[in-house]
């Protein structure tokens, strides 16, 4: 049987086979079969009883139910657990589950684990307690999307009042611009744009009044208001690709490389006539910007470290690569490519698939290490990876979504990595960031903001110590990058 791969430490499935290694029941695991599924193949039919468990190790699936028309709820990526409900209860699936894309799974057969939890009592408790955890975690999610406008803030006159006048006159407006842009003919009008703009202008206006530092609205409301305008809001907001990619994380995470490559290529697109004027809105706000800025720091920080040494070979490595294009940047500018080995680390197998496209066509592969690695386990010690002595290390858009006991564990992984004199490079979001509570509360894209302060207190804790931290911005100001050398 293949080893499954890496998968978010959090994740129950990994849980699920971690928690068999730990058991001794390796000989449940070594009955699983791996299958492999092309795009649009059914995994799981709805109504259909279940042979066992399915973990899925590479690709994306997507969770649908109804017959006639089937409607998406979900989808499942890297170490997800799937059948979970028809294991339990022996009932027929209550979803079908196909492939989005070229997929793999470790189907766990279900009668040899039945014998196992009816033989060993302390074996059972386990699996039962991690498949509730599954159960209670799709449930949560399912019911924070669903869940009403609360009568937690309708006991408010006139915090309701406000929120229902306000979010319903952005939708006339919104509305009123859609059905002009169906009657217009060729070219979008100037005129329309810059009524959508100015719209979108006031809806982010709001958003900072409700939530930002000076909010009136009282903290123990802030998640019941942002759900309302969510509700009501999102038919329109999903109109833009960037939003609808954001808002539904089809990989499981709102950042992940399609999304980054969206803000990168920045051309609008999306639902209707009124989808590319939102797209190009929402493509230029100040994040987005702050997003495509922090390729040309790279590229700064890139050619320093090139013009202050004469060794052969550069040796770096980017944590959480995604689309890695700032790398393909560097190598528009090298006249010898040789001079730089990039080691590209990331968990989506994806992104490196789409890293290694893009390299074969540029003829630089052989400057481009792809390795499928999973950075919470390594930074934990609970896996281990091959890499030579790092010239520089660095990370633009990973430790935003970690805490900073996390990230201390990350930098003491990341510092026996360098080369004596070597670099260490983290990105964050400063929480100076204006687009904030649209983020947060419109796209629930929730991230950890830190200042400078907060990233040289974090080096302090690491095992880099003293040593001197520099903060630099890119150009709009808000993401800021950490650097520390050894």
């Amino acid at each position: 049987m293949p080893t499954p791969l890496p998968a978010t430490a959090a994740i129950p499935g990994y849980d699920l086979l971690n928690f068999f290694h730990e058991e001794r029941h390796v000989h449940v695991l070594a009955l699983a079969e791996a299958r492999t599924l092309k795009a649009e193949e059914v995994l799981i039919a709805q109504g259909e009883a279940q042979p066992g468990l399915f973990i899925v190790t590479r690709g994306l699936l997507d969770v649908r139910v109804g017959s006639q028309k089937p409607i998406s709820v979900g989808k499942r990526g890297v170490g997800e657990l799937l059948g979970e409900v028809s294991f339990l209860t022996g009932e027929g699936a209550n979803a079908t589950v196909v492939a989005q894309e070229a997929s793999e799974v470790l189907a766990l057969a279900a009668e040899p684990l039945r014998q196992e939890l009816q033989q060993n009592p302390r074996f059972a408790s386990g699996v039962y307690q991690l498949l509730g955890r599954v159960v209670a975690r799709k449930l949560t999610e399912l019911s924070r999307r669903a869940v009403p406008y609360t009568v937690a803030i309708t006991h408010s006159q006139e915090l309701d009042g406000k929120l229902r006048s306000t979010v319903h006159q952005f939708k006339a407006e919104l509305f009123e611009i859609e059905t002009a842009l169906g009657k217009q003919k060729g070219e979008v009008s100037e005129e329309s744009r810059s009524e959508t703009r100015a719209i979108l202008d006031r809806v982010m206006e709001f958003l900072g009044t409700l939530f930002g530092p000076d909010s009136d609205v009282p903290e123990a409301l802030q998640q019941d208001v942002g759900h309302f305008i969510r509700l009501e809001l999102l038919p329109y907001i999903l109109m833009s690709r960037i939003c609808e990619q954001s808002y539904t994380k089809p990989r499981g995470y709102a950042g992940d490389f399609k999304a980054i490559d969206i803000l990168y290529n920045n051309k609008p697109a999306g639902a209707g006539r009124l989808g590319p004027l939102l797209d190009d809105y929402f493509l230029n706000i100040a994040v987005a910007q702050a997003v495509r800025n922090r390729r040309g720091l790279l590229l700064e920080v890139f050619q320093e470290l090139l013009d202050e040494t004469s060794q052969k070979q550069l040796q770096i490595t980017s944590l959480a690569c995604g689309p890695a294009r700032e790398v393909f940047d560097f190598f528009e500018r090298l006249d010898d490519p040789s001079r730089v080995l990039f080691h590209c680390l990331d968990l989506d197998f994806q992104a490196l698939s789409s890293v290694s496209r893009v390299a074969e066509e540029r003829g630089i592969e052989r400057h481009i290490k792809l390795m499928h690695e999973n950075l919470i386990l390594l930074a934990m010690g609970r896996h281990e990876t091959s890499l030579p002595p790092q010239d520089l290390m660095y990370s633009i858009g990973l430790i935003d979504y970690f805490p900073d006991n996390l990230v201390i564990k990350l930098l003491n992984w990341i510092r026996p990595l360098l080369r004596p004199g070597g670099k260490v490079v983290v990105g964050n979001f400063d929480p100076r960031n204006p687009d904030r509570a649209f983020l947060d509360h419109l796209l629930e894209w929730p991230l950890i903001y830190r200042n400078p302060d907060d990233m040289r207190r974090l080096f302090a804790s690491s095992d880099f110590g003293d040593r001197p931290v520099d903060i630099r911005y890119e150009d709009r100001g808000i993401n800021l990058f950490a650097t520390c050398r050894t």
